[in-house]
């Protein structure tokens, strides 16, 4: 077995004991499940189906947050670069970078004139 077949097999597997989202949501009324205050944010990739780490709080715990947020993101494989050239041109940057770099410089007060002047 290579470890894509392997891959494939827990794949399948996990996908089974996660169940489809709406299954989940369905069953809670007879799960008895108390409401508490807040916000559950559960990061999960495969689409439709319900979170692990969701049902599992909900057998073992009891509870379920008031708010339930399920976030999938995916990562595009598209090639970059930083721009080269003007420091203008390289995109937003924290204040603190600014100092840092202004200090390299050597202009005085990191290059930030004090509020109100």
């Amino acid at each position: 077995m290579t470890w894509q077949r392997g891959r494939e097999i827990m794949t399948m597997r996990r996908t089974d004991m996660e169940g489809t989202l709406l299954e989940f949501v369905d069953t809670l009324p007879a799960q008895h499940v108390t409401q508490v205050a807040g916000t559950a944010i559960y990061p999960h990739l495969a689409e439709g189906t319900a979170p692990l780490a969701l049902r599992l709080n909900v057998e073992h715990n009891h509870v379920l947050h008031r708010h339930v947020i399920v976030v999938s993101a995916r990562t595009a494989d598209v090639p970059h670069t930083d721009a080269a050239g003007d420091p203008a041109d390289r995109g937003p940057r924290t204040q603190h970078a600014r100092e840092a770099e202004a200090r390299r410089r050597g202009q005085p007060d990191g290059g930030v004139a004090p509020r109100g002047r």
